[in-house]
This record gives C-alpha cells, sequence and structure tokens, in this order.
C-alpha cells in the first residue's frame, strides 16, 4: 500500500515537522496549514486510511502536504499499538492515529530533528505560533504540558488527580518513577522518537501516551521542559468565547468546532464576555473574565471561584 500521496520523500533536515492527528483531515485546518509551508514539513497522520478520493483531492489541493495513511494492520504486525488508555477495551481499536504516527516518525521517516504532534481538535491561535517557541527553546526533547510524578506506582479509581487510574497502564512497561503529561500538543525528539522504538522492539507495544513520552525521556535522560504556553490544554467551555481571552502564543484544547477554530483566528470576535475554567488537580482552579484579562488580582478571582463554583457544580449534577 501506498502510504503517502507525494512525489518527495526526502525532506529538508532543517525544518521541524508538523503532524496534525486526525481522523479524517478538514479543510479549515489545510487551509490554515498553508500559512505554515515555509517553516514546517507538514503532515496529516490519518486513522481514516480507505478514503483514497479524499486524500487525492486534498493532496491535489494542498500539495504541500505529506498525508499519511497507514493500516492499523501494519501497526498491529510492528507492534505500535496501545497508545490510547482505551485501546482494545470495549470496541476501541489497537492502533489509531497516534500509534501511527509514532511508528511513522521512529520507523519509516527519523529525517526530523524534531515533529510537533498536535491533535486536530486543538486551537491554534496564531500562525506565529509554533515558529515562536521553536525558536524560544530551540532544544529540547520533549517540550509537553506537565510532568507529574508517581513514585511509588499507586494506581488511583478515578479519572482526575493523584487518583488518576492510568496509572495503570505503565505497569509492566516501566521501572518507576513514572511520569505523566497532557500531549494533545507535543514536540518529540529524533532521539525520543528513537527510544520510544526501541521500547516497543524491548516490551512489544507502547502504552498510553500521557505516560509514555514523559517516563521514557526521564529514564533515557533525556531532556524534558514543561512549558507555560501549553498550560491552557484543558479548557471547559461554560459560556460564549471570546477571541480577546486568548492568548496568541498559547494553546486550547479540546476545540472540536474547525469552522469556529477559523472563525476565532480570523479575529472575528463573539459578542459578551467570555467564562472558562482551567481543570487542575483539585477541580477548577482559574478563572478569567474577558474584560478583566490582565487586571483581576489573584485574591478576586479565588472569590469569584468560590461565588460561582458550586452554581457550576448543580447545573452540571442537574443536566447529567
Amino acid at each position: 500500500m501506498n502510504r503517502i500521496y507525494d512525489s518527495s520523500l526526502v525532506y529538508p533536515k532543517e525544518k521541524n515537522a508538523l503532524a496534525i492527528l486526525c481522523y479524517k483531515p478538514s479543510i479549515e485546518w489545510c487551509e490554515f496549514l498553508d500559512c505554515l509551508k515555509e517553516e514546517y514539513v507538514i503532515y496529516l497522520i490519518c486513522d481514516d486510511y480507505k478514503n483514497k478520493s479524499l486524500y487525492d483531492s486534498l493532496s491535489s489541493s494542498y500539495n504541500y502536504l505529506k498525508i499519511i495513511f497507514i493500516s492499523d494492520s501494519e501497526c498491529i504486525e510492528n507492534n505500535f499499538t496501545n497508545s490510547s488508555s482505551e485501546a482494545g477495551t470495549a470496541g476501541g481499536k489497537l492502533a489509531l492515529a497516534w500509534d501511527k504516527g509514532l511508528y511513522y516518525f521512529s520507523r519509516l521517516n527519523t529525517s526530523h530533528e524534531y515533529v510537533w504532534f498536535i491533535e486536530d481538535d486543538v486551537f491554534i491561535p496564531h500562525k506565529n505560533t509554533l515558529n515562536n517557541l521553536d525558536i524560544k527553546y530551540s532544544d529540547c526533547d520533549l517540550l509537553c504540558s506537565n510532568h507529574r510524578i508517581n513514585s511509588i506506582g499507586f494506581i488511583g479509581t478515578g479519572y482526575t488527580g493523584d487518583n488518576w487510574i492510568h496509572w495503570r497502564d505503565a505497569v509492566g512497561m516501566s521501572d518507576l518513577p513514572w511520569f505523566s503529561s497532557m500531549v494533545c500538543v507535543c514536540r518529540i525528539s529524533k532521539k525520543l522518537l528513537l527510544e520510544i522504538s526501541n521500547h516497543v522492539k524491548s516490551k512489544g507495544r507502547l502504552f498510553f501516551i500521557e505516560i509514555l513520552f514523559n517516563t521514557i525521556a526521564y529514564h533515557n535522560k533525556l531532556t524534558i521542559l514543561v512549558l507555560p504556553e501549553l498550560g491552557k490544554l484543558q479548557i471547559h467551555l461554560i459560556s460564549r468565547f471570546s477571541k480577546k481571552s486568548i492568548f496568541e502564543d498559547h494553546f486550547y484544547h479540546p476545540f472540536k468546532d474547525f469552522n469556529q477554530q477559523k472563525i476565532w483566528r480570523e479575529g472575528v470576535e463573539a459578542e459578551g464576555y467570555s467564562l472558562w475554567f482551567m481543570n487542575g488537580t483539585n477541580g477548577p482552579t482559574t478563572l478569567t473574565f474577558t474584560n478583566l484579562k490582565f487586571a483581576v488580582e489573584k485574591k478576586v478571582k479565588q472569590l469569584l471561584i468560590k461565588i460561582l463554583y458550586p452554581t457550576y457544580s448543580i447545573l452540571k449534577k442537574c443536566l447529567q
């Protein structure tokens, strides 16, 4: 099977790679990526590998794109599976776009020193966001949003904070300590991708990516940097949102409406004010109003949370 709709398989080594992980590519993403083609070699890692007519059309319209499609069976045969915490359970697939992306960049194409992996429901506010980070943090094996440690191997029963159930995915996969981070956006070096490939050779599969990257980087003495620009990756939208509350050097997740992403990026603002919560270890920890973005003191924010969060909790329960 031809894996890539592009005649050139040799890419400039001075450029970093940008890999968008998706089920099917969207036109809105392709239009935005067009403005990044001078700085990056751009790949779409598509979980749906059967829609050849769509890929042919996109490849013709956006000839800078390297559209990768790898079958589930090829990933499984090469043991690149289980990147998701739900892999193989309740009908879940063993090989998803993450498995295919890691397989591709650690085995089939190792020409890039660094690869940005970005899930397609991540909002990038500005065309310079990525390049500015590459200039600012030019040499590091893993750029990520967190580096939370589990030094004793405790496995929780919940899905947030210290009671995290997904630590179970590291059992038998790595020595302690284990580490975790949200990785819907992250930059991974060629050295770390090589160690991920070596892990697959040794253990016969991947494990949950939110533990995999940080843990393998740590145990192989690679450099890990937690970026403040990746600190807004867990946002629960509970009111209208305005571009005024967006930091252009940050990423935002999840935003699954690709057309709305395009509108915000083009500077069209929603009416009213915005209200959003960052999801912290013990629940919402930060509250921001658009028109008070830089003026609200920390104590005032905390007071607003105390007033508004109980109402938010009650409404959430009523809607469940």
